[in-house]
């Protein structure tokens, strides 16, 4: 079961479409509301599982081909399902901290108003505040220090990809790759045998 788009004009559906695998070849079906319907378009009822040149033909047993991961078929979310964690935990308090800091703090020194309602209220309206004498207004900035949680956040980004034995597409030398090192690169995406 799978969903696809469709056009019918200019608008855009989304189709929910049923393939049934069975020993005499493969039903076609797509979902109108609660109800399956053939999908003569994409096959109907087809008898055969594929075509050899011409020739209609049918498996004995719908083949599953078995991918190892690795030697131990050890599954490869087991290797990086802790750094993925803490990949997630690590941006999301981050992005956390820069949404709860405010860009500054008013500092206040010998303020004239009476609470800080109006402070703000006479700051919004009449872009000034009123001090008593030797009284003054400034801003406190707060720094935010991102520099350490962003090389903690590549550097996991990296054990994930090392540890997955996947291609980081976002490798600064990726466009200037020769062939022989893009070989190189992908060649841990080769299937163990």
């Amino acid at each position: 079961m799978y969903e696809t788009n469709h056009y019918d004009g200019t608008t855009k559906k989304t189709l929910k479409k049923v393939e049934h695998y069975h020993s005499d070849g493969i039903d076609h079906y797509v979902f109108e509301g609660s109800t399956l319907i053939s999908d003569v378009p994409a096959g109907g009822k087809q008898g055969y599982h594929f075509l050899l040149g011409d020739q209609p033909v049918l498996w004995e047993k719908i083949p599953l081909i078995h991918y190892r991961y690795n030697e131990e078929e050890q599954p490869l979310i087991e290797l990086i399902k802790s750094l993925v964690d803490n990949y997630n935990t690590q941006a999301s308090t981050n992005a956390d901290v820069l949404a709860d800091i405010p860009n500054f703090i008013y500092k206040l020194i010998n303020y004239g108003g009476v609470d800080l309602k109006e402070f703000l209220h006479d700051l919004n309206v009449y872009r000034a505040v009123k001090t008593d004498e030797n009284g003054d207004v400034d801003k406190l900035s707060a720094e935010i220090q991102t520099e350490a949680n962003e090389k903690e956040l590549e550097r996991t980004r990296k054990a994930i990809y090392e540890l997955g034995r996947g291609v980081d597409t976002l490798h600064e030398n990726q466009g200037n790759a020769s062939g022989v090192a893009l070989k190189f690169r992908y060649s841990d995406l080769a299937i163990l045998k």
